[in-house]
């Protein structure tokens, strides 16, 4: 018995109709439903048609797809690119012709005439250190742990030295990525003291209109005005704390009748009494400097914390503050 060259599931392409008489055209591709092996004529079934197997080819499985960057290395099918020029596919069609599949700038070419462009691990204004010397000959001359911004990569040519740093070129091997701090959380969480109660009530209004939120879980929710009250009196120092406390969000204060020099985390403190215009403005910095932050909600869904615009992004969802606050309300005290 005759062995069949394609089994069910296998894509071909219809080159022929001259024996089944099916009613494909030439340059479909087809995938074939059912193999009938009694039937070495016409043993291939597809869409209501049986072909023969003169009748089909194998479909190529292609190496690019439209939108890869490829090097022109020769030139068979008469393209009108010079070697060594890297253009984009924008256009994939192995249906009718096989050797050509590929279409750039209106010229079609083949597989053979092309090679992959490299995809180089850095780009141009990356920060790196030297992690190796250079050749002796044809290599650099930095010494290892020197940090340089790339000037050029050179994408042009299958040179094995692509980055530039301004006065040699250098192996990917020979570099590292220099890894730049975020400045996200550089600033500390902050003070602020007074033995005046309506200086405290003053700047938690200020607070209030910046965006920042109390975290009213703390001293059980005891009213602010009463916590001033209780440390003020008698000519104590009442304070609050300023910065990601208890909550999710980074602009969140606690209210707290002790003074703050028994507070133990690295914080800066402000006294209203005497600086006001200073507490003031660190606290607008504060959130300016901090106005993203991510939470993790579950392995599919981050919350991404807007302090500017005063919403929780979720998915496609924009959640308003002052819905977080009804449902934080919700869960700890109802």
């Amino acid at each position: 018995m005759k062995k069949l060259k394609f089994k069910a599931g296998d894509k071909v392409r219809v080159t022929k109709r001259s024996i089944s008489g099916h009613g494909f055209k030439r340059g479909d591709i087809i995938t074939i439903d059912r193999v009938d092996h009694s039937d070495t004529e016409i043993p291939y079934f597809s869409d209501g048609y049986w072909v023969s197997e003169e009748e089909v080819e194998p479909v190529k499985k292609l190496k690019f797809k439209a939108g890869d960057k490829v090097r022109i290395v020769k030139n068979c099918s008469g393209h009108d690119f010079k070697i060594g020029d890297i253009v984009e596919i924008e256009l994939v069609d192995n249906s009718y012709c096989t050797k050509i599949p590929y279409c750039s700038g209106g010229y079609w070419f083949s597989e053979e005439e092309v090679e992959a462009v490299k995809k180089f691990k850095f780009k141009v204004g990356d920060k790196v250190r030297v992690i190796k010397t250079g050749d002796a000959l044809w290599g650099h001359s930095h010494p290892v742990g020197f940090e340089f911004e790339i000037q050029d990569v050179d994408g042009d040519s299958k040179d094995t030295m692509p980055y530039y740093s301004g006065e040699y070129w250098l192996m990917e091997k020979e570099i590292e990525l220099v890894k730049t701090e975020t400045k996200t959380n550089k600033m500390k969480d902050f003070a602020i003291v007074s033995n005046s109660t309506a200086l405290l009530k003053a700047f938690t209004q200020e607070a209030n209109a910046m965006g920042w939120r109390r975290n009213a879980k703390f001293n059980n929710n005891k009213p602010l005005t009463e916590l001033f009250h209780d440390v003020v009196f008698g000519n104590n120092f009442s304070c609050l704390f300023f910065g990601e406390g208890w909550s999710m969000t980074n602009g969140v204060f606690e209210g707290c009748g002790w003074a703050a020099s028994n507070y133990s985390g690295d914080i800066k403190v402000f006294n209203l009494n005497t600086q006001w215009d200073e507490a003031v403005k660190y606290a607008k910095e504060y959130l300016e400097h901090k106005q993203i932050k991510t939470l993790e909600l579950t392995k599919d869904y981050t919350a991404k914390i807007d302090m500017k615009n005063k919403v929780v992004v979720v998915g496609c969802q924009t959640i308003p503050f002052s819905k977080v606050d009804e449902l934080h309300h919700m869960i700890f005290y109802k």
